[in-house]
């Protein structure tokens, strides 16, 4: 069977790669305040695309994960994972992690969270 790409998935293709060449570009002047950097780009794709607030942020977050976990062997297996588990494989040691969503709320993500609709967390600071 040939997997086709639609145009919707081919614009979303060019939304992410223009999101990481920007995070490139600019990340310097953000620090650490990736926060920032993602709100910052979220704003680019909408003025210089004209991409919609929902199609920038999901391209920003896509563009996020390559841009900070870069070098990284384990992956989401997108296949194996469903809205409550999150399926998790380590090629390097061949061992799969089912993650359940809630548990990863309740011990990675900080309480309260902000009000914004896109929330960063940095395991790294934690």
């Amino acid at each position: 069977m040939t997997e086709t790409t639609s145009p919707a998935q081919t614009w979303q293709e060019q939304l992410q790669l223009a999101a990481l060449g920007w995070m490139h570009r600019h990340h310097a002047q953000f620090g650490c305040h990736d926060r920032l950097l993602c709100a910052a780009a979220v704003r680019h794709l909408m003025d210089s695309f004209d991409a919609s607030q929902e199609a920038a942020e999901n391209s920003v977050i896509r563009a996020y994960g390559e841009f900070r976990h870069q070098g990284s062997d384990c992956y989401l297996d997108i296949s194996l994972s469903s809205g409550a588990v999150a399926t998790i494989r380590d090629p390097s040691s061949g061992v799969i992690y089912a993650v359940p969503v809630k548990a990863i709320i309740d011990r990675l993500i900080p309480r309260p969270s902000p009000t914004g609709r896109v929330y960063l967390v940095n395991t790294t600071s934690h």
